[in-house]
């Protein structure tokens, strides 16, 4: 079970995880599997806002329309993907090049696995991305929780020392 602490880490996934057991890997052997590995960086609503705030297209005010009026716009979504995967993909173990050597983690390299031919791979690594980061919020829940139900209240409003 992961453990996560109150602040957002980045989590190592191994490539033979059961979110990628629909996806291109399930191709590979469970030994090539095991050799693969994603340092990932859940992103939090706040990394959301802010890539897509980055991505929004200036509006051209002669062709505006009542969805741009409205809050809406357009967002260039190419720079959306670049700058989540970019984000999200913090490195990788076992990941290679056609010739078997290993291929670095680089935004054009994160970019091949969702233009590549590992499109459901890399929508895997997005999703767990984001289970990553609800299960670290159910976590901190949970200990706010436990706080509160451990610190008794006097009649006064304060806490009782034990």
């Amino acid at each position: 079970m992961i453990k996560f602490k109150t602040i957002v880490e980045r989590v190592w996934v191994n490539g033979t995880d059961k979110a990628f057991d629909n996806t291109e890997l399930k191709l590979y052997s469970a030994e090539k599997r095991e050799t693969l590995a994603f340092l990932l960086m859940p992103r939090t609503p706040a990394k959301q806002k802010e890539i897509r705030e980055s991505a929004k297209k200036v509006v051209d005010t002669q062709n505006i329309t009542i969805e741009k009026m409205m809050g809406g716009g357009d967002y260039d979504e190419e720079l959306i993907k670049r700058e989540t995967l970019d984000y999200i993909i913090q490195g990788w173990k076992g990941v290679l090049k056609e010739d078997g050597s290993p291929m670095p983690c680089t935004i054009e390299n994160k970019l091949a696995i969702f233009d590549g031919g590992y499109k459901r791979l890399g929508g895997a690594i997005v999703d767990v991305s984001d289970w990553l980061i609800a299960k670290h919020e159910q976590y901190n829940q949970e200990e706010k929780k436990a706080d509160l139900g451990n610190s008794e209240t006097s009649q006064d409003g304060l806490n009782k020392e034990d």
